[in-house]
């Protein structure tokens, strides 16, 4: 699907206005044409209801001929375009900057199957709506060509289900051309291409996913390295079915069908990759897939988009609730509902640049409840936006700086903390201003792992140890050099990974101290993840909720791997060649763990371990540790340390318990546990290594009863 968006140039186009979505007109070679060749230079026009605005356009295949939309024609892709909005990063781009009404697009070299297809574009203001149909014809002469065949695992052609798929071939580097076939009955295809595909690379996939929602391809793809003159070697498919699924439906509070129409997303946690299903009216069917022979009691992770639910319901927090984290063994199929809160009231937003109101710029602003959801919207006119909430809770409001849609102009930071707390009715404003300092410094890889890389799915990362603010900079696709802007102050910077795929050496810089200056020699060295370490803690008392292994080696010119807990105590750390010091969890003196730690050697040639920690509660009177007349908390020690500190606590009788960390400036970093835990003196371990040096607190609490002290934390 992205890589159709990536087809779209930009054009320069006059200004106008509009007042509603009234016509979609198509361009083939730079006139106005209802039909093209197959190749030719294709863009399009069409209005919006004001400026600024946007729409939704879809794509049809128009299987039945009627120039109309009906049930009969094929649904290719739905994107959303914006007036004046010239990124073209994720969608089609307006060719200019200026929100005039007028959305012009240039495609470039359209190469789709010869067919007749069909525009629908919808107002998202006023919900007017145009067509247009436009018939591509195949050339007269075609001196290269590609033909393969997909198949269905169940189905035998000539079938329904076989026809009308899609398959997609771009040249290598990806040129802004793309050139198509469709399938028949039987599953057959052929894809036309110009003579000058003769000696370049290409590759062959199916060009628009929705098409195989709930099906596994065999391969994803192929590379076409050695095309020829006349007919190239077959290039087929095969569609299985995944084996498990999840399926469930979309309900409000009240227990009423949401009757939504979205996107969500199933991630097996130990690949870090899933799959995308469609919700349709408020029901989906998720399909599961599995890696290799890791097929037993796997953990994933249901998550929606929700794009759909806003602004009249909040978006779950799905990658936090237990709800929607579960084990699933091949073969399996579940349900798991999805579930949502009405928004019933607001707080308004609004962004500035050097004091001033926004011109032509558009944020995205988010406002977070731990326990209820999230929502988000553009800015629109100065800057200003309005959140759709839930009353009588507070939210946390932030800009979006990870979606590269919403980028911050050059040099500019967000002044103060990207964090505001507010209440329903509240007005919370951020002001864009120059930085002050830059770090900078680049990206190498160890071996290979370049060629796996996605510099969209990292970045770098500053944190202000006097503040707690948290300043990201992106990293160059073609000099792998990273910025990232940041006011005068002392820093912690660190690589970070969004899918865990990379580990970075060193793992972090501390006391980086900057003032109206630039540090340009922060390398990181980045090594690709390619193996699984699965870890068990068999009979573990508590879950560890997120847990850290390190290569061997001294702080901070290591590798670090961290993990959440699965249910049944399992951790799947993502992690590079090496020797690797694995250090079970400290679960006090009332439990013995065998082994007392495990050094793990990762080779190239293995990509999965095992690793298991067996937990034995001492029951012996001689071995049972004395318990404790009254709550207590020992000061940490060592103190000061690095990184390591343990904690250490009694309880008199069974109790909840939670111990969490804090900055100095009051800011909790993390909870170390939250849990009932039994009768007894208990050591719990902190690693601070991912943290800068400096003065910290830690706070533990249990009924009525808080102690809080002090730890320093010397690197």
């Amino acid at each position: 699907m992205k890589r159709f968006f990536l087809l779209f140039a930009l054009l320069l186009f006059g200004v106008q206005t509009a007042f509603s979505t009234t016509y979609f007109k198509t361009y083939a070679n730079g006139a106005e044409s209802d039909s093209m060749l197959q190749g030719s230079q294709m863009a399009w026009e069409f209005d919006v209801s004001q400026p600024g605005g946007s729409a939704m356009i879809s794509l049809y295949l128009d299987k039945d001929g009627s120039m109309t939309n009906t049930p009969d024609d094929v649904l290719l892709i739905q994107f959303e375009q914006t007036d004046g909005d010239t990124t073209g990063e994720e969608g089609p781009s307006d060719s200019s900057a200026v929100a005039d009404g007028i959305v012009y697009s240039q495609m470039g070299i359209f190469g789709f199957a010869p067919g007749r297809y069909l525009f629908v574009v919808q107002d998202n203001q006023d919900e007017s709506e145009a067509h247009a149909a436009v018939l591509i014809e195949a050339p007269a002469q075609v001196n290269v060509w590609v033909a393969g065949n997909v198949s269905r695992e169940g189905v035998s052609g000539p079938d329904e289900s076989l026809a009308n798929l899609m398959i997609g071939m771009e040249p290598e580097g990806f040129e802004g051309e793309m050139w198509s076939g469709l399938t028949d009955q039987n599953g057959d295809y052929t894809i036309n291409l110009p003579d000058d595909a003769v000696g370049r690379e290409w590759s062959v996939s199916f060009m628009f996913e929705n098409q195989i929602a709930g099906w596994l391809p065999d391969p994803d793809s192929y590379m076409a390295d050695s095309l020829a003159l006349g007919e190239n070697e077959p290039f087929d498919f095969y569609l299985k079915p995944p084996g498990s699924y999840v399926y469930g439906s979309v309900f409000d509070e009240f227990d009423q069908l949401v009757e939504l129409n979205d996107w969500g997303y199933l991630q097996n946690e130990n690949m870090g990759d899933g799959s995308d299903f469609r919700i349709e009216d408020g029901h989906f069917l998720a399909p599961a897939f599995f890696d290799g022979s890791d097929t037993l009691d796997v953990p994933f992770r249901l998550s929606i988009w929700g794009q759909g639910l806003i602004p009249d319901y909040l978006v779950p927090n799905t990658w936090n609730d237990p709800h929607y984290g579960f084990t699933l063994s091949l073969g399996d199929s579940i349900e798991k509902n999805i579930y949502v809160i009405h928004t019933d009231t607001t707080i308004t937003a609004i962004v500035t640049r050097d004091g001033q109101p926004l011109q032509n710029e558009v944020y995205q602003v988010q406002a977070y409840n731990d326990s209820l959801g999230q929502t988000r919207m553009e800015t629109g006119q100065g800057g200003v936006t309005t959140l759709y909430v839930r009353k009588n809770n507070r939210f946390n409001v932030s800009l979006n700086l990870y979606d590269e849609d919403y980028p911050l102009p050059q040099g500019y930071i967000i002044e103060g903390q990207n964090w505001i707390d507010a209440w329903p009715g509240d007005t919370v404003s951020f002001n864009l201003i120059p930085s002050s300092s830059r770090l900078s410094g680049r990206i190498s890889f160890r071996g290979n792992s370049a060629d796996f890389f996605d510099p969209d799915q990292a970045n770098v990362n500053a944190w202000q140890e006097n503040t707690g603010a948290n300043y990201d900079g992106r990293i160059n696709p073609d000099s792998m050099n990273f910025s990232v802007f940041v006011p005068n102050g002392t820093f912690s910077v660190g690589f970070n990974s969004f899918n865990g795929d990379f580990l970075s050496m060193p793992v972090r810089y501390g006391q980086i101290t900057v003032s109206d200056q630039e540090v340009d020699s922060l390398d990181f060295e980045l090594n690709y993840a390619f193996a699984a370490i699965r870890v068990h803690l068999k009979n573990a008392p508590w879950y560890w909720d997120w847990w850290n292994i390190s290569s061997a080696g001294e702080y901070p010119d290591i590798y670090e791997a961290g993990a959440n807990a699965n249910q049944d105590t399992t951790y799947f750390f993502k992690v590079c060649e090496g020797d690797w010091n694995i250090f079970p969890p400290d679960f006090g003196e009332a439990y013995q763990v065998v082994p007392s730690e495990t050094l793990l050697t990762v080779s190239p040639d293995q990509d999965y371990y095992d690793v298991e920690f067996v937990c034995t509660e001492l029951t012996g009177m001689a071995d049972k540790p004395a318990i404790p007349k009254e709550f207590f908390v020992k000061q940490n020690y060592p103190n000061p340390f690095n990184p390591q500190t343990t904690i250490e606590f009694g309880l008199p009788a069974a109790a909840g318990v939670s111990v969490e960390i804090y900055d100095i400036n009051g800011r909790k970093i993390s909870t170390l546990i939250s849990r009932k835990m039994n009768a007894g003196v208990h050591k719990i371990n902190w690693n601070g290594a991912g943290h800068a040096s400096g003065v910290y607190i830690y706070r533990v609490t249990s009924g009525k009863k808080t102690v809080t002290k002090r730890l320093l934390l010397i690197k």
